[in-house]
C-alpha cells in the first residue's frame, strides 16, 4: 500500500514529511513525499521558513501520480497562496487528508496564508481536516472554551466545507483528557482519550494526520482509519521515544 505526503520538511524530523514518512513505515505503508517548503526549526525552536516554488510543487506530486496513480495523501504545510493554488490544481480524486497548519508548536508561524484563504482553497477538496482548537478558532474567528463549542465549531466547518472534522481537543484547558470531536454528516462522535503526562509534542498533530493516512492506504474506510489512528497516537503518548532530551511520537500499533 502506498499514501502521500505534502509538507514542509523539517531538519529535526519531528514533524513535516519526514515524520510522516517514519509514521507510514510504522504501518507497513510505503511512502512518497512532495516538500512545499524547507524551514529551520526543532523541537524548541521555529527559525525560518522558505517555500518551495509552486512550480516544483505541482511536478513533484505529477511525477508521484502519474507513476504510481492514485492514493491516499496527506496534506501539511501549505507555506503561501501559489503553493495553495498548485497542489489544488493537481491533485486528483485519492483520499486527502488536510492538516491545516497555521503555527509551530514552538510559537511562530508557519504559513503566510491567511487561514481563510487556505479554508476556502482546500477544505471542500478534503475526506477530512484535522484542525487544533487554535487553527479551528482562526478558521471561523469564534472562541472554543468547551466541548460544546467544540461541537458547534466541528459542525460550521462541516456544513461550509461539506468535509468530515476532526477537532483536535488537547489545547483545551477545561478537560483532564484529550477529547477530540468528530463531525460527519449529521452525526457528531466524541473521541477521547487520557491527557499525556508528557504534555505537547512536537509533531504531534503531523503523527495523528499520517496515521490516519496511512490507514486509509490499508485499506480501512475514514471513520475506522480516524479510530484506529486515534489509539495509534494514545500508544505512542503513553510511550514516547527519548531523542536527545525530547520526546518523539514513534510507535507501531
Amino acid at each position: 500500500p502506498n499514501a502521500l505526503s505534502i509538507a514542509g520538511c523539517d531538519p529535526s524530523a519531528f514533524a513535516g514529511f519526514t515524520a510522516d514518512l517514519r509514521t507510514f513505515g510504522r504501518l507497513g505503508v510505503h511512502g512518497f513525499s512532495v516538500a512545499t517548503a524547507l524551514t529551520v526549526q526543532s523541537p524548541k525552536s521555529f527559525d525560518r521558513c522558505s517555500p518551495v516554488a509552486s512550480s516544483l510543487v505541482a511536478q513533484q506530486i505529477s511525477s508521484v501520480y502519474d507513476c504510481f496513480g492514485p492514493m491516499p495523501c496527506k496534506i501539511g504545510l501549505i507555506p503561501d497562496k501559489a503553493c495553495l493554488e498548485s497542489v489544488a490544481s493537481v491533485l486528483g480524486p485519492p483520499l486527502m487528508v488536510l492538516d491545516p497548519i497555521l503555527g509551530a508548536s514552538a510559537g511562530r508561524g508557519l504559513s503566510f496564508l491567511d487561514p481563510l484563504e487556505l479554508a476556502e482553497g482546500l477544505f471542500s477538496m478534503a475526506s477530512l481536516v484535522t484542525p487544533n482548537i487554535p487553527e479551528a478558532e482562526a478558521f471561523v474567528n469564534q472562541p472554543i472554551r468547551s466541548i460544546e463549542d467544540m461541537v458547534a465549531v466541528a459542525s460550521l466547518i462541516h456544513d461550509r466545507y461539506g468535509c468530515w472534522v476532526l477537532l483536535k481537543g488537547g489545547h483545551l484547558e477545561a478537560s483532564n483528557t484529550a477529547p477530540d470531536v468528530l463531525c460527519h454528516g449529521a452525526d457528531t462522535i466524541l473521541l477521547d482519550a487520557p491527557r499525556a503526562t508528557v504534555g505537547s509534542v512536537h509533531g504531534s498533530g503531523c503523527f495523528l494526520s499520517a496515521s490516519i493516512t496511512g490507514h486509509l492506504a490499508l485499506g480501512f474506510e475514514l471513520l475506522t482509519a480516524i479510530k484506529m489512528a486515534k489509539e495509534h497516537i494514545s500508544a505512542a503518548f503513553a510511550d514516547p521515544v527519548d531523542v536527545g532530551g525530547y520526546p518523539l511520537l514513534d510507535s507501531t500499533p
